[in-house]
């Protein structure tokens, strides 16, 4: 999926199982590694009603920030494999993800400049699983805003996505997050210029658990949206 152009799907779904392995390793100390396992079942809705087809997904991903004390830049990098197993087992797909960034800090602005590439390979009997190569430069901007009280903090950033492969800006990304105490609220809107679509949304989680989103968004319909890993 490259940003900009998600597409939308008709599907039904059972509920999907997953288990993640704990993180080995240390971020800050080059690297660390978990391993995860995947299944479920889909139904595709195109104009004619598929069967149901079961599908496993097992995968390792690598993350690393080091530390590298008061250096002006704070590289960050990481990596995925991910092997995609259909019932009936004629069709197979493989994917590797790789990104690698830096983030420095001029005043109380902060910078986040990443680069990612995507190689997949295989196809899929399901229509809204089926992924391409994909190459993005990501730039992110953020800044605190100038009101609230000393124990709340307002922090303003912006996404630009940019497609290697059709040269252009495909997307854009603005969030507000709203932090006090051990809770933060986010408020974001996704501006997909390259599929001509605007959305929002709204979400909270506590700080030490920030995997653990609760919110809601906006929908153009109701049909299914393509998510990647």
């Amino acid at each position: 999926m490259r940003p900009g152009q998600e597409q939308r799907f008709n599907v039904w779904t059972d509920p999907e199982f997953g288990i993640y392995s704990p993180w080995y390793g240390d971020a800050s100390d080059w690297g660390r590694i978990r391993f995860f396992g995947i299944y479920g079942r889909y139904q595709d809705n195109l104009k004619t009603v598929q069967p149901w087809r079961e599908r496993i997904l097992f995968g390792t991903e690598m993350t690393g920030s080091p530390d590298v004390g008061n250096f002006f830049f704070k590289p960050f990098y990481g990596a995925r494999y991910v092997y995609h197993t259909y019932e009936g087992g004629d069709q197979t797909q493989d994917l590797i993800d790789g990104w690698l960034g830096v983030s420095w800090k001029i005043g109380d602005f902060s910078f986040s400049s990443m680069y990612f590439r995507r190689w997949a390979d295989g196809s899929s009997p399901l229509a809204w699983d089926r992924y391409a190569d994909n190459e993005n430069f990501y730039q992110t901007v953020s800044f605190p805003l100038p009101f609230g009280a000393s124990w709340e903090k307002w922090t303003f950033s912006v996404t630009a996505a940019y497609d290697n492969i059709s040269q252009e800006i495909a997307s854009m990304y603005y969030s507000v997050n709203y932090n006090k105490h051990c809770t933060t609220w986010h408020l974001w809107i996704s501006d997909n210029k390259a599929g001509d679509e605007i959305k929002a949304g709204l979400f909270f989680y506590i700080n030490a658990y920030p995997d653990i989103k609760i919110g809601i968004q906006s929908e153009t319909n109701s049909e299914a949206t393509k998510k990647s890993f």
